[in-house]
């Protein structure tokens, strides 16, 4: 059966990349609106709310994160340019969206993966991927103050190369940062932090090193630490695996997901963070509620034939997961879940 799940892994994970044709990013604001990005192939779009608002790209650019503010949003994405491609950003202050310019000082050919650092409602600074090809991105960021971006701050520029970047404020005021790096047997989950006096800790693995590459680390802030998600290989087959940072170090929660959990994505839900992953066999969704320890408080989950990521909605009888229409023609697809104890 082991060999089943892992047969099916392999087979599905490019299959969801290809199948999924738009990307659906859900993000929480302070005041509890949903803020999600729809980036479609052709248009893309950004809800908050009931409220949908396509956006003006420039053709050579797109979106791929996006944060919610105080009184908007900002999203991050790339342009491409006559020498390579430089991070395009966009934000949303009560007026429609501006473009605002990247922090200068560009040091290679291709910048990506902009990650907007958000703490208290206000963007405070931006992480991203940067090098002269895929194959050799280091880890880049820099600071937002009312005089603009500041230095640019070289955090993790191994060259064997780097992708899946997330961030995070901590609640006394440091960041953190995870991506997935190529150790030159395959690739591990690491970590590294940003003091208050601006100094960066060397990057780190997460867990234990194997020889079967991690997938897609997501990261949420929460209480006094913060909660990390990746898929790995436990010996046997690939699944979902939950750490919390506290106090400057990671402990394993002790959480495995099913066999073939993927792509796990965090954010905040109504009493403590929400994770939303996805399986592949049986194919369908999974949320689980969460503290800010990482002790579930229980799971909802729902078997549907999609690889597109859902927009998660609660109420009191369980979860509503939603896929979002772009057309005033035609509703979105929603689908309802219960809430079932903790697995």
């Amino acid at each position: 059966m082991a060999a089943l799940i892992v047969a099916a892994l392999l087979i599905a994970l490019p299959h969801a990349l290809a199948a999924a044709d738009r990307l659906i990013a859900q993000t929480t604001a302070p005041d509890g609106r949903s803020v999600v990005l729809i980036a479609g192939a052709d248009a893309t779009f950004v809800r908050q709310g009931d409220v949908l608002e396509r956006l003006a790209l420039p053709p050579d650019a797109w979106l791929n994160r996006i944060g919610a503010l105080e009184q908007g949003w900002v999203a991050g994405g790339a342009r491409r340019t006559a020498d390579g491609q430089d991070l395009f950003l966009l934000l949303q202050l009560g007026e429609g969206p501006a473009e605002i310019p990247p922090p200068p000082e560009r040091i290679g050919r291709i910048r990506q993966s902009a990650v907007p650092i958000v703490g208290s409602g206000r963007l405070l600074g931006m992480a991203w991927l940067e090098g002269d090809d895929l194959s050799s991105l280091g880890v880049y960021a820099s600071t937002l103050t009312e005089d603009g971006w500041g230095p640019v701050e070289p955090v993790s520029t191994e060259p064997e190369g780097q992708v899946a970047l997330s961030g995070v404020i901590l609640s006394d005021g440091r960041w953190l940062l995870t991506s997935s790096l190529y150790d030159g047997a395959d690739s591990e989950t690491v970590w590294s932090v940003r003091s208050t006096d601006g100094s960066w800790s060397v990057a780190a693995p997460l867990h234990e090193p194997n020889d079967v590459p991690d997938l897609t680390p997501a990261l949420i802030a929460g209480g006094d630490g913060a909660l990390a998600a990746w898929t790995f290989f436990d010996g046997t087959t690939m699944r979902m695996r939950l750490s919390r940072f506290v106090r400057g170090a990671w402990s394993d929660t002790g959480y495995r997901g099913p066999d073939g959990s993927v792509y796990p994505g965090f954010f905040d839900g109504p009493d403590g963070p929400r994770l939303l992953f996805q399986t592949v066999v049986p194919r369908g969704w999974t949320l689980l509620r969460l503290d800010a320890r990482g002790r579930i408080g229980g799971l909802a989950r729902l078997e549907v034939g999609t690889d597109e990521r859902p927009v998660v909605e609660e109420n009191d009888g369980g979860v509503l997961l939603r896929w979002p229409s772009t057309d005033d023609e035609v509703p979105d697809r929603t689908l309802g879940a219960g809430w079932e104890d903790r697995p």
